[in-house]
């Protein structure tokens, strides 16, 4: 079960040869020395940082998806770890993937704020972050909503192509 639009780490991996070069050459290195992965991941994060340029947007930027991705990392490791077999027992496929779209909603806010940042800058960015974190409860709730919604349409795109993809194989 995955939710395609707001998997920060396939998104990271997008450009092939950035994700390459640092996969290979600055994170790997790091966990050969023992470096825990967050650690790996923000050294990583920092290296995008510098590549792109030191002004105070990218940072913002680097620093916010780096967040996004510790973020998924860690809720994976502990779905898989402790949740996961409780899940599958207790929930169906359809309630297991919109509780996924539900807690991935938050991070796409975030991702979609880090976005900002990076494209627009350290004034617009901060407009949208302070938008996002002083609105009202029903402002956040139609915000998040409307995420959770692009959520699960993508996980349905998602799964559809993969059925399609299979469909194709055995012909």
């Amino acid at each position: 079960m995955t939710v395609n639009i707001i998997n920060i780490t396939k998104k990271s991996r997008s450009n092939i040869f950035s994700q390459n070069y640092i996969f290979s050459y600055i994170y790997v290195p790091l966990k050969k020395v023992k470096f825990p992965s967050y650690l790996a991941s923000f050294f990583s994060f920092c290296f995008v940082y510098i590549w792109h340029g030191w002004s105070k947007d990218i940072m913002v930027w680097a620093l916010l998806n780096y967040v996004c991705v510790t973020i998924e990392s860690a809720f994976k490791h502990y779905y898989n770890k402790y949740i996961r077999k409780w899940c599958e027992q207790t929930f169906n496929c359809n309630w297991r993937q919109r509780f996924a779209c539900m807690l991935a909603a938050p991070l796409l806010a975030l991702s979609a704020i880090s976005n900002f940042y990076f494209f627009a800058g350290m004034d617009v960015g901060n407009i949208f972050f302070r938008k996002f974190l002083e609105g009202n409860t029903q402002r956040l709730c139609t915000v998040l909503f409307s995420l959770y919604c692009c959520s699960q349409i993508s996980s349905y795109i998602k799964k559809r192509e993969e059925l399609s993809y299979l469909a194709n194989k055995l012909k």
